[in-house]
Parts: C-alpha cells; sequence; structure tokens
C-alpha cells in the first residue's frame, strides 16, 4: 500500500542528526497512541526549526484531531517562539486512513499557523502523492506540500525553504539529560552524553556541549557571537571537562560552528586567547572545527599558525570523527581532508603566476577600503587557487569595517559624554573651575565668568587661579594646592577665602575643592558670600549694641535702686520707733537683694542668666555684715550646682533666700549661739524641675506660727513668691528650721 522509502539514512533515536550534524531533541510525552496501538505518532524537533513527526497505523477523524493536537503542542514547546518552522513527515509505516481523517487533515492544513512554511511527506502512497499533486495546483494549502523520497531530502529540503524564507534558525530548544547511541553513516555506533546543565542560550546565541566516546568534547553554536560570551562559555566547558566523564588530557575537541552568523573580530581575539589558556590547562590532541563559514574558515587559517595546538578544519561532524578515528589508528596521522570541490592545486608556470599576480592585485583594488563593504559583483568562485587568500582579504576588509564602526561609535560616545558633562559643569549652580598642577585654569563655567569678570576664552588656558587670591590669603592658598597633590596630610576640602575680580571687588567666597581621580587636576566650587558675611556682620553689631544697651540698663537699674537703699538707709537714721526701724531695713535688704541680680547680670558675659552659686555667696556676705553675725560662731555652707536662672526667676528666688536668710540671722541664734546655716539648689534634668533646700538649727519657729498662713510679711511674701514660681513649699521644723521649695524656672512670656 505504501511505498517502502530508498534511503540510506535513517533517523534514529539518537540526539544528533545525521545528515546535518543538528541537534535533535525529544520528549516522552511528545507520543500519542491509540488504546489499541492500532495508531501511533512520535514527534522530534530537529535544530530548532524543522518538526519531524513518524507515523504508523491506521488514522481515523479522532486520531488525526489528537495528531493535530501533539503537533501544537511541540511547536509551543520546543519550536522558537514565533520563527517559522517546517513540517517533515513520516509515512513509511502508515496503513491507511479513513474519507472523514483526510477530510479533517486537509482542513487543519488550511488552518496551519501563518509560521509554518512548509510541509514534506516521504514514504507516502502512489495516492497520497497524486492528493497532494492537485492540492498544489488548487491553492488549496497556504503553503507548498512536497514529497520526496527519504529522511535525507526531506532535511536538506527544509533548510532550503528556512533559507529561503530567511529564517533567523533558534539554535536551543529544551534538551534532555540521557546516554543515547548516535548513529553516524559507516562508523560504528557512538556513545554521547550531555546534560540539561551543559548548555546555555541568551537572546542572540547558545551553546551545548556533550562527550562523545568517552575522550571527545563536542561543542555546537549558533547564533551572533560576542565576546560577553566568552567568560560563560568558558564555565560551561569546565563544567564538562571537571565532570569525571572524560580525561582532562589526550582528549579531542570537536566544535561545530556551521549555526554561527556572525563573529566580532574582538570575539575571535578573545575567544582565542582563551583556547590557548584551555589548552595549557587542559591539552588536547587536537581541535576541529566544521560548518564553517567562508569567513571563519579564513579567520581559522589566519589564526592556525600562531596556535601552539593542532587545528584542523572539517565540512561535517561524521567528517570530523573520520579525523580522529584516522588519528586514533595504529597512531597514525591522520590524513587531511580532501580540498573543497572543485578546488585544485596544480603547479602553475612563470606566465600562471603573473595571472595569479595580476588576479590577486585587481581583487584588492576592487575591495572598496574607503567605504564600508565589500564589492558585491566579486566572483565567489571556490575553484581558484586564491580563493583563500581572497577570503583572508575580505575578512580583513570587514574587520576594518567593524573596527571603523566601533571607533565612530567609540567617539560618538565620547562627544556625547563630554556634552552631558559640560551640561552638569556649567548648571552645577555654583561658580565651578577646573585647575591644572601648574594653577592654570583649565575650565570654566559661566557662574565662575560671572564671578570673575572674564570670558571663557580669557580664562581657560590663559589665567592661573592664584591670580584671583589676594594677597594675605595667597601662602594659604598655594599650601593648599600642593599638599592636595602630595602625599602627605590633606588640607581641608571646605574653607574660606578672599577673592578679587576683574574691577578689583573683593569678596568673601566658601570653597569647596577636591581632586578628580586619576589625575593631577583639581575641581573647585566657588559660592559668593560676600552678603552673607556683610548681613552676619550687621547682626553682630547690632548684637552688641543691645548688649551693651541691656548692660547699661541693668547697670542704671541697679544704680537706681541703690539710690533707694541709700535713702531708706538715711532715713532710718531719723527713726527712733524699733518697730518701723525694722520694717525699713527689711525693705531695704530686698532692695539691695534685687539690686544684686542686676548687679550680677551687668557684670556678666551671659546677660540672660544669673550664676546663683556666685549670687548667694555675695547675698550672705552682705547680710552677714548688715546683721553683724560672725561668719565663724555661724557658718554659713553654700551648695549649688548648674545653678543659672533668668531674671525672671533669679529676682523672685533672690527674693526668698534673702527672706529666709535674714530671718535665720536674727532670730535662729539668740546671745551668740553657735550654729550652722546651709542652701542648696539642685536641678533635675528629667523633669527640669530645681529644688531649694534651706536649713539651720537653731533655736526653730515659736510653737503655734502656721507657716503656710503666716502673720508675718516676710513669711507672707516667702508664700507668695513660691506660688509665682509655680511652686510647692514644705517645711520642717523638728530640729531647728528647715525650708523645702521645688520650682521649675520661668521663662519670658512677653507683653501683650
Amino acid at each position: 500500500m505504501n511505498h517502502k522509502k530508498d534511503t540510506n539514512v535513517e533517523l534514529t533515536s539518537g540526539n544528533i542528526c545525521p545528515v546535518t550534524g543538528l541537534s535533535v531533541f525529544e520528549k516522552p510525552e511528545w507520543t500519542y497512541s491509540t488504546i489499541d496501538g492500532d495508531y501511533r505518532v512520535t514527534a522530534k524537533v530537529i535544530g530548532g526549526n524543522i518538526l519531524h513527526t513518524k507515523n504508523s497505523g491506521y488514522a481515523t477523524a479522532l486520531v488525526i484531531e489528537n495528531a493535530v493536537i501533539l503537533k501544537k503542542r511541540v511547536a509551543n514547546e520546543a519550536l522558537a517562539g514565533d520563527y517559522p518552522y517546517v513540517h517533515i513527515l513520516d509515512y513509511s509505516d502508515l496503513k491507511g486512513a479513513t474519507i472523514d481523517a483526510r477530510k479533517d487533515f486537509i482542513n487543519s492544513l488550511k488552518n496551519s499557523e501563518q509560521r509554518l512554511k512548509g510541509m514534506i511527506f516521504y514514504g507516502t502512497s502512489w495516492t497520497f502523492n497524486v492528493s497532494i499533486s492537485m492540492g498544489n495546483r488548487l491553492h488549496l494549502m497556504p503553503f507548498k506540500v512536497r514529497i520526496v523520497k527519504d529522511y535525507s531530502e526531506a532535511v536538506n529540503l527544509a533548510l532550503e525553504i528556512l533559507d529561503a524564507s530567511k529564517t533567523k534558525r533558534d539554535v536551543s530548544p529544551v534538551s534532555n539529560a540521557t546516554l543515547k547511541p548516535l548513529a553516524n553513516p559507516g562508523n560504528p555506533l557512538s556513545k554521547i552524553i550531555t546534560r540539561d546543565d551543559w548548555s546555555m542560550k541568551t537572546e542572540n546565541y547558545s551553546a551545548r556541549f556533550e562527550v562523545i566516546n568517552g575522550d571527545i568534547l563536542h561543542a555546537v553554536s549558533a547564533g551572533v557571537f560576542d565576546e560577553t560570551l566568552i567568560e560563560p562559555i568558558d564555565k560551561l566547558r569546565e563544567k564538562v571537562i571537571t565532570s569525571e566523564i572524560m580525561p582532562h588530557v589526550s582528549y579531542y575537541f570537536i566544535i561545530g560552528i556551521g549555526g554561527v552568523e556572525k563573529a566580532s573580530w574582538k570575539a575571535r581575539r578573545l575567544y582565542i586567547e582563551s583556547l590557548k589558556e584551555w589548552y595549557n590547562k587542559y591539552p588536547f590532541q587536537m581541535i576541529i572545527l566544521y560548518g564553517a563559514s567562508r569567513m571563519l574558515s579564513a579567520a581559522s587559517n589566519l589564526a592556525r599558525s600562531f596556535l601552539s595546538f593542532d587545528v584542523r578544519l572539517a565540512n561535517t561532524l561524521e567528517d570530523a570523527l573520520e579525523l580522529i578515528a584516522g588519528e586514533k589508528t595504529n597512531g597514525k596521522k591522520a590524513k587531511p581532508l580532501p580540498a573543497r570541490k572543485g578546488t585544485t592545486a596544480e603547479p602553475a608556470g612563470p606566465e600562471q603566476v603573473q595571472q595569479y599576480v595580476d588576479k590577486l592585485l585587481r581583487f584588492m583594488g576592487g575591495i572598496p577600503w574607503d567605504s564600508e563593504g565589500l564589492n558585491p559583483n566579486r566572483e565567489r568562485g571556490l575553484s581558484h587557487p586564491l580563493s583563500p587568500v581572497f577570503d583572508a582579504l575580505e575578512l580583513i576588509k570587514t574587520d576594518m569595517d567593524e573596527l571603523l564602526q566601533e571607533r565612530k561609535g567609540a567617539e560618538k560616545e565620547l562627544r556625547e559624554s563630554e556634552d552631558r558633562y559640560r551640561a552638569i559643569f556649567d548648571n552645577t549652580g555654583t561658580a565651578t573651575a577646573i585647575i591644572e598642577d601648574d594653577l592654570t585654569i583649565f575650565m570654566a563655567n559661566a557662574k565662575f565668568e560671572e564671578l570673575s569678570g572674564y570670558s571663557e576664552e580669557e580664562l581657560e588656558g590663559r589665567i592661573r587661579w592664584t591670580d584671583f587670591v589676594v594677597e594675605e590669603d595667597l601662602n594659604r592658598m598655594m599650601d593648599y594646592h600642593n599638599k592636595r597633590r602630595g602625599n602627605g596630610k590633606q588640607p581641608p576640602k571646605k574653607y574660606e577665602f578672599h577673592f578679587v575680580d576683574r574691577q578689583g571687588n573683593i569678596k568673601d567666597i566658601f570653597s569647596t575643592v577636591d581632586m578628580i581621580p586619576g589625575t593631577k587636576k583639581s575641581v573647585a566650587s566657588l559660592m559668593d558670600i560676600t552678603d552673607r558675611k556683610q548681613a552676619e556682620e550687621k547682626i553682630k553689631q547690632s548684637l552688641r549694641e543691645k548688649g551693651n544697651l541691656l548692660a547699661e540698663i541693668h547697670h542704671r537699674v541697679k544704680n537706681n535702686m541703690q539710690i533707694i537703699s541709700s535713702l531708706l538707709s538715711l532715713q532710718s537714721r531719723h527713726i527712733t520707733d524699733k518697730k518701723a526701724l525694722s520694717l525699713v531695713k527689711n525693705c531695704d535688704d530686698r532692695i539691695r537683694s534685687m539690686a544684686l541680680v542686676h548687679e550680677k547680670l551687668y557684670l556678666s558675659k551671659d546677660l540672660s542668666r544669673v550664676d546663683f552659686s556666685d549670687y548667694l555667696k555675695s547675698m550672705a556676705i552682705r547680710l552677714f555684715q548688715t546683721y553683724e553675725v560672725d561668719s565663724r560662731v555661724v557658718t554659713f555652707l553654700s551648695s549649688v550646682k548648674d545653678a543659672l536662672f533668668t531674671i525672671e526667676t533669679a529676682i523672685p528666688l533672690g527674693l526668698i533666700i534673702n527672706e529666709l536668710l535674714s530671718n535665720a540671722l536674727r532670730y535662729a541664734f539668740p546671745g551668740g549661739r553657735k550654729g550652722e546655716i546651709a542652701i542648696a539648689l539642685r536641678k533635675n534634668k528629667k523633669t527640669e524641675e530645681t529644688t531649694l533646700t534651706f536649713a539651720d538649727d537653731g533655736i526653730g519657729f515659736p510653737e503655734g506660727i502656721d507657716y503656710q498662713n503666716p502673720e508675718s510679711f516676710g513669711l507672707q511674701l516667702v508664700n507668695m513668691l513660691t506660688e509665682q514660681l509655680g511652686g510647692t513649699m514644705e517645711f520642717d521644723g523638728s530640729r531647728g528650721t528647715s525650708f523645702r521649695i521645688t520650682f521649675k524656672e520661668q521663662i519670658y512670656k512677653g507683653r501683650r
């Protein structure tokens, strides 16, 4: 019913196509069969753009439906995204199909996805061939359907269809890490080991490694090869060689580069260097490249003269394996592969040599050295003896074009970088200049022009930086400049100096200077702070004037209070009533207490706060003298720490202490009794409360006196002033007299 295909090459279960050397990928789930096993279809992917299905048994409508589903599934999983592909169908073992199955199959072809560029059958019956021929004639299918005699013809035709459609071949569908036999025509079955982690894929490139027969490292590359791929390929190769599957020495290295579309000169150079390092680390017997294009062949021939290891070229993987087999046979060297088809290498006579020279000169003259690209009209025949030389010259021209393109790109990037740098430099917001080692201004921005009064043309390369520094700052600036370029102690990066502009105006400048890494140049950013300095000086002058005025006020208040005190003292001389005289004297003490606060403020550097440690000492001396108490009989102890108070707190607090101390000196130690008076001030930083403790060990208060509701004016004043401070007062009369007053410092609230 079906023709038995006439073929010498069959697609086996191996993972390399025996015709093209392309990878063959398969998965267990890429198979469909009916329950009774009467129909079976198995799918494989060749090289990333060819789908191969083998059909066997009898096809029904249901079978066709499931086969179409399987085909779509494999295409979506493994066929290169949106890239076109070709479908090869092996019908060698197909027994037949129902009418409905045939109709459904034709409909599936009409509705095929656009990226399916062709369908190729082999092993078909004559009736099927007639049906396909009629379909092509009537244009029933959106693409050409071809019939060939065997697998070899089918896969070659598929590649022609893909090349005609300018398909960019995908290079790395997912492979299974399995141990499978590889069939090679004329050779015994080989064993291939590959793993999933022995492959890599980028957007434009892929590579896969495998081990053949335990001592052959085989790599297949495809896509655009650039310098960024060198390191990952080296790491991948290292992973294979250190896997303990193959020896580290005395092995062979085969590289398939038929799928490499482009390799830059830089990538080739770096790859050769990596191979040299690899050979020194893991020496191999020889390296064989197969499937190389004319340009890559020329590049390989140019490089092999400079390499310390044996480099061979082969057309296919099978040729490469034959080279190795010949090398191994009885330890004999393998014979070189025959020259490319049609290539002659017969000895040439003098006339022939001259013709070759003329031909070479014409060829070199025909290369467009002054523009990009090659001569599209040059004859590409491979039979000419100088063909390898022509290829090498075109490779050199291509590399030169690539170098010039890189140079143009680098120059463009440099210009753009300079433009960006200049834009940033000109828009820093401050006057900025770059200074050479010899103090010359290398570059200055618009703000620096504005600050100095000079134009860019006048500044750059003409004026020295120190020309703008006033004489009294010059030595300091030179010292900074030299230290900045030395290895010793570095000068400050930020400092102030005086700048003189074109008109001779002297400006106050705040400068930030630092070195530009890798150069002897420094960059200086200058901020004109003349207005700020003048404003600061005005504020300082104003504060000095106000301080002087405030000091004068305290001085005059103190003087006025002393006048009042003097008047009271004069008046007291004419008072004979002891009670009245006591009242006048108490009043004089209070006035002196307040005057003492103003005196301390007047004499202090800080006109806002009174140091109570000094204040208490002065008050105690005055009161001891006033009440004629011998300090050797009644001892005065003062313990004051961190007691600085504003005038709002100092005056009422001073009056409180004045009342308590005066009262103790008059009444606590009658008849020359010895004793002790102690005053302490402590501030709690957490609560910001201050505690005044006043204690004497005298005779104590008379019984029946209520300190919170006293009849005497002195205690009434103490209560009133404590309340004014927002404080609380505690009294203890168990041992002499003790007062404990806790308060917070008063803050000036201002007038309303």
